[in-house]
Protein backbone atom coordinates (compact mmCIF):
# COMPACT_ATOMS: atom_id res chain seq x y z
CA UNK A 1 0.00 0.00 0.00
CA UNK A 2 1.37 3.66 -0.54
CA UNK A 3 -0.17 7.16 0.07
CA UNK A 4 0.13 10.38 -2.76
CA UNK A 5 1.42 13.60 -0.70
CA UNK A 6 0.11 16.74 -2.47
CA UNK A 7 2.26 19.91 -1.64
CA UNK A 8 -0.52 22.61 -2.89
CA UNK A 9 0.92 26.49 -2.39
CA UNK A 10 -1.25 29.38 -3.11
CA UNK A 11 -2.44 32.76 -1.84
CA UNK A 12 -4.55 32.59 0.69
CA UNK A 13 -6.14 36.32 1.53
CA UNK A 14 -5.57 37.03 5.55
CA UNK A 15 -9.33 37.80 6.44
CA UNK A 16 -11.40 36.04 9.06
CA UNK A 17 -13.70 35.06 6.12
CA UNK A 18 -11.00 32.93 4.12
CA UNK A 19 -9.80 31.38 6.95
CA UNK A 20 -13.03 30.14 7.49
CA UNK A 21 -13.48 29.12 3.54
CA UNK A 22 -10.50 27.74 3.94
CA UNK A 23 -11.18 25.38 6.74
CA UNK A 24 -14.22 24.46 5.60
CA UNK A 25 -12.45 23.14 2.05
CA UNK A 26 -10.26 21.25 4.35
CA UNK A 27 -13.07 19.64 6.18
CA UNK A 28 -14.77 18.66 3.15
CA UNK A 29 -11.24 17.37 2.11
CA UNK A 30 -11.20 14.42 5.16
CA UNK A 31 -14.45 13.55 5.23
CA UNK A 32 -15.67 13.43 1.46
CA UNK A 33 -12.19 11.24 0.59
CA UNK A 34 -11.53 9.68 3.72
CA UNK A 35 -8.07 11.95 4.18
CA UNK A 36 -6.29 11.38 7.86
CA UNK A 37 -3.29 13.88 7.60
CA UNK A 38 -3.78 16.92 6.47
CA UNK A 39 -1.13 20.03 7.41
CA UNK A 40 -1.21 23.81 6.86
CA UNK A 41 1.36 26.77 7.43
CA UNK A 42 2.45 29.83 5.70
CA UNK A 43 5.72 29.19 3.99
CA UNK A 44 9.16 30.86 5.27
CA UNK A 45 12.13 32.08 2.96
CA UNK A 46 15.12 30.13 4.35
CA UNK A 47 17.64 33.23 2.85
CA UNK A 48 19.12 31.18 0.09
CA UNK A 49 18.83 31.52 -3.77
CA UNK A 50 16.92 28.37 -4.99
CA UNK A 51 12.86 27.86 -5.08
CA UNK A 52 10.66 31.20 -5.28
CA UNK A 53 8.35 31.25 -2.04
CA UNK A 54 6.43 33.91 -0.95
CA UNK A 55 5.45 35.54 2.59
CA UNK A 56 1.87 35.29 2.06
CA UNK A 57 1.93 31.87 0.42
CA UNK A 58 -0.04 28.90 2.26
CA UNK A 59 1.59 25.41 2.00
CA UNK A 60 -1.18 22.47 2.48
CA UNK A 61 0.12 18.85 2.45
CA UNK A 62 -2.49 16.51 1.89
CA UNK A 63 -1.93 12.81 2.33
CA UNK A 64 -4.37 11.23 -0.57
CA UNK A 65 -5.12 7.18 0.85
CA UNK A 66 -5.48 6.50 -2.67
CA UNK A 67 -4.43 7.43 -6.18
CA UNK A 68 -6.05 10.92 -6.23
CA UNK A 69 -4.96 14.38 -5.63
CA UNK A 70 -6.55 18.16 -5.74
CA UNK A 71 -4.93 18.90 -9.04
CA UNK A 72 -6.79 16.14 -10.67
CA UNK A 73 -10.50 16.53 -9.19
CA UNK A 74 -12.74 19.19 -10.53
CA UNK A 75 -15.19 19.41 -7.38
CA UNK A 76 -12.12 20.63 -4.96
CA UNK A 77 -10.27 22.63 -7.73
CA UNK A 78 -13.63 24.75 -7.65
CA UNK A 79 -13.68 24.98 -3.87
CA UNK A 80 -10.48 26.25 -3.72
CA UNK A 81 -11.15 28.90 -6.52
CA UNK A 82 -13.08 30.58 -4.45
CA UNK A 83 -10.00 31.14 -2.13
CA UNK A 84 -8.08 32.36 -5.71
CA UNK A 85 -10.62 34.91 -6.74
CA UNK A 86 -9.40 38.79 -7.49
CA UNK A 87 -11.04 41.21 -4.57
CA UNK A 88 -13.69 42.13 -6.77
CA UNK A 89 -15.31 38.78 -6.35
CA UNK A 90 -13.89 37.82 -2.90
CA UNK A 91 -10.53 36.71 -3.68
CA UNK A 92 -6.81 38.12 -3.37
CA UNK A 93 -6.79 41.11 -1.67
CA UNK A 94 -4.54 43.02 -4.50
CA UNK A 95 -6.90 42.17 -7.30
CA UNK A 96 -4.56 39.98 -8.98
CA UNK A 97 -5.11 35.72 -9.62
CA UNK A 98 -2.10 33.85 -8.10
CA UNK A 99 -1.33 30.28 -9.49
CA UNK A 100 -1.89 27.23 -7.57
CA UNK A 101 0.70 24.29 -7.52
CA UNK A 102 0.79 21.17 -6.90
CA UNK A 103 3.82 18.74 -6.54
CA UNK A 104 2.70 15.16 -6.05
CA UNK A 105 5.07 12.10 -4.51
CA UNK A 106 4.06 8.57 -3.71
CA UNK A 107 5.22 7.03 -0.19
CA UNK A 108 5.06 3.11 0.89
CA UNK A 109 3.12 2.68 3.83
CA UNK A 110 6.41 1.88 5.75
CA UNK A 111 7.76 5.48 5.35
CA UNK A 112 5.04 7.86 6.48
CA UNK A 113 5.73 7.33 9.99
CA UNK A 114 9.32 8.95 9.44
CA UNK A 115 7.63 11.14 6.81
CA UNK A 116 4.78 12.78 9.64
CA UNK A 117 7.81 13.71 12.05
CA UNK A 118 9.11 15.55 9.44
CA UNK A 119 5.43 17.34 8.90
CA UNK A 120 4.90 17.30 12.75
CA UNK A 121 8.29 18.87 13.81
CA UNK A 122 8.49 22.55 14.80
CA UNK A 123 10.12 23.04 11.61
CA UNK A 124 9.62 21.53 8.38
CA UNK A 125 12.30 22.09 5.52
CA UNK A 126 11.00 21.16 2.01
CA UNK A 127 14.71 20.75 0.21
CA UNK A 128 14.03 20.45 -3.72
CA UNK A 129 16.72 18.96 -5.96
CA UNK A 130 15.97 19.33 -9.28
CA UNK A 131 18.68 17.76 -11.08
CA UNK A 132 19.46 17.79 -15.22
CA UNK A 133 18.72 15.73 -17.59
CA UNK A 134 22.18 14.43 -17.84
CA UNK A 135 22.44 13.29 -14.57
CA UNK A 136 23.64 9.87 -14.14
CA UNK A 137 20.61 8.16 -12.93
CA UNK A 138 21.87 4.61 -13.11
CA UNK A 139 25.05 4.73 -11.39
CA UNK A 140 25.38 3.22 -8.05
CA UNK A 141 27.69 5.83 -6.06
CA UNK A 142 24.99 9.01 -7.21
CA UNK A 143 22.26 6.71 -6.14
CA UNK A 144 23.91 6.47 -2.64
CA UNK A 145 24.21 9.83 -2.64
CA UNK A 146 20.65 10.91 -3.25
CA UNK A 147 19.87 8.56 -0.01
CA UNK A 148 22.58 9.10 2.03
CA UNK A 149 22.51 13.07 2.01
CA UNK A 150 18.93 12.47 3.72
CA UNK A 151 20.29 9.85 6.05
CA UNK A 152 23.23 11.67 7.40
CA UNK A 153 20.78 13.91 8.97
CA UNK A 154 20.25 11.60 12.01
CA UNK A 155 23.31 12.33 12.58
CA UNK A 156 23.45 15.82 13.65
CA UNK A 157 21.34 17.61 16.32
CA UNK A 158 18.52 18.76 16.38
CA UNK A 159 16.97 16.75 13.46
CA UNK A 160 13.65 14.62 13.77
CA UNK A 161 12.38 13.26 10.90
CA UNK A 162 11.44 12.93 7.75
CA UNK A 163 11.58 11.40 3.95
CA UNK A 164 12.07 11.83 0.43
CA UNK A 165 10.76 11.14 -2.85
CA UNK A 166 10.91 11.97 -6.59
CA UNK A 167 7.76 13.80 -7.83
CA UNK A 168 5.14 12.17 -9.82
CA UNK A 169 3.88 15.13 -11.91
CA UNK A 170 6.98 17.13 -13.06
CA UNK A 171 10.77 16.57 -14.02
CA UNK A 172 11.75 20.19 -13.45
CA UNK A 173 8.93 22.50 -12.19
CA UNK A 174 10.33 23.28 -8.51
CA UNK A 175 7.91 25.93 -7.77
CA UNK A 176 4.82 22.54 -8.69
CA UNK A 177 2.41 22.24 -11.50
CA UNK A 178 0.29 24.78 -12.17
CA UNK A 179 -3.50 23.80 -10.95
CA UNK A 180 -5.92 25.10 -13.52
CA UNK A 181 -8.35 26.33 -11.00
CA UNK A 182 -9.98 29.26 -12.26
CA UNK A 183 -11.01 27.69 -15.88
CA UNK A 184 -11.29 23.92 -15.39
CA UNK A 185 -10.16 22.75 -19.09
CA UNK A 186 -10.76 18.91 -17.90
CA UNK A 187 -7.35 18.50 -15.81
CA UNK A 188 -4.77 19.81 -18.32
CA UNK A 189 -4.65 17.68 -20.82
CA UNK A 190 -1.59 18.64 -21.90
CA UNK A 191 -0.05 17.60 -19.21
CA UNK A 192 -1.03 13.95 -19.55
CA UNK A 193 1.36 11.07 -20.38
CA UNK A 194 0.71 7.94 -22.07
CA UNK A 195 0.97 5.92 -19.38
CA UNK A 196 1.36 2.78 -21.08
CA UNK A 197 4.78 3.27 -22.09
CA UNK A 198 6.40 3.38 -19.01
CA UNK A 199 7.77 0.28 -17.50
CA UNK A 200 6.54 1.35 -13.65
CA UNK A 201 3.52 -1.00 -13.02
CA UNK A 202 2.44 1.79 -10.68
CA UNK A 203 2.09 4.68 -12.99
CA UNK A 204 -1.90 4.45 -14.32
CA UNK A 205 -2.64 7.96 -12.94
CA UNK A 206 -3.11 10.61 -15.85
CA UNK A 207 0.22 12.72 -16.12
CA UNK A 208 2.39 10.74 -13.83
CA UNK A 209 5.81 10.99 -14.86
CA UNK A 210 7.15 7.27 -15.75
CA UNK A 211 9.93 5.87 -13.15
CA UNK A 212 13.06 5.58 -15.02
CA UNK A 213 12.39 9.89 -16.07
CA UNK A 214 11.81 11.17 -12.64
CA UNK A 215 14.53 14.03 -11.48
CA UNK A 216 12.90 16.16 -8.81
CA UNK A 217 13.74 14.81 -5.28
CA UNK A 218 11.68 16.97 -2.37
CA UNK A 219 13.02 16.07 0.87
CA UNK A 220 10.87 16.63 3.74
CA UNK A 221 13.16 17.03 6.61
CA UNK A 222 11.65 18.03 10.50
CA UNK A 223 14.52 20.22 12.13
CA UNK A 224 13.80 21.44 16.42
CA UNK A 225 15.03 25.37 15.29
CA UNK A 226 16.33 27.08 12.07
CA UNK A 227 19.45 27.26 13.58
CA UNK A 228 19.79 23.60 14.20
CA UNK A 229 19.72 23.32 9.89
CA UNK A 230 22.14 26.31 9.31
CA UNK A 231 24.49 24.54 11.88
CA UNK A 232 24.16 21.46 9.88
CA UNK A 233 24.85 23.06 6.53
CA UNK A 234 28.25 24.10 7.67
CA UNK A 235 29.66 20.85 8.64
CA UNK A 236 31.64 18.58 6.84
CA UNK A 237 29.13 15.71 7.24
CA UNK A 238 26.39 17.94 4.74
CA UNK A 239 28.84 18.74 2.21
CA UNK A 240 29.90 15.10 1.78
CA UNK A 241 27.23 13.94 -0.10
CA UNK A 242 26.20 17.50 -1.20
CA UNK A 243 29.79 18.22 -3.19
CA UNK A 244 28.84 14.82 -5.23
CA UNK A 245 25.15 15.99 -5.95
CA UNK A 246 25.74 19.44 -6.95
CA UNK A 247 27.18 19.55 -10.72
CA UNK A 248 24.40 17.82 -11.19
CA UNK A 249 21.76 20.59 -9.55
CA UNK A 250 19.50 22.66 -12.04
CA UNK A 251 18.62 25.70 -11.56
CA UNK A 252 15.92 26.05 -8.81
CA UNK A 253 17.24 23.72 -6.23
CA UNK A 254 17.08 25.04 -3.02
CA UNK A 255 14.21 24.91 0.03
CA UNK A 256 11.44 26.74 2.13
CA UNK A 257 10.28 26.18 5.19
CA UNK A 258 6.70 25.74 6.81
CA UNK A 259 5.56 25.59 10.92
CA UNK A 260 2.75 23.64 10.17
CA UNK A 261 -0.82 23.04 11.75
CA UNK A 262 -2.43 19.42 11.71
CA UNK A 263 -5.84 20.05 10.90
Amino acid sequence: MAILSEIVRFILPPTKAKATEFHKLRQHVAQAYNVRDQYFGNTIRTGAPGVRVRGDEMCWVIHWPQDSSLAENAELKAQLRQLTLPSSEGGTTDGKNRDVTSLLFRFEDSQVPELKKALESPLCEFAINNLTPNHPRGDAAFVTSMHKTFTDCYYTRGFVGGNWAYALNTVDKTEGVVVPVVDDLGGGAAAAVDAATSQDETAQRKGEIPQDERRLACYYLGWETVEDHRAYTKTPLFREEIDKLSPYFAPGTGAWYVRFEKH
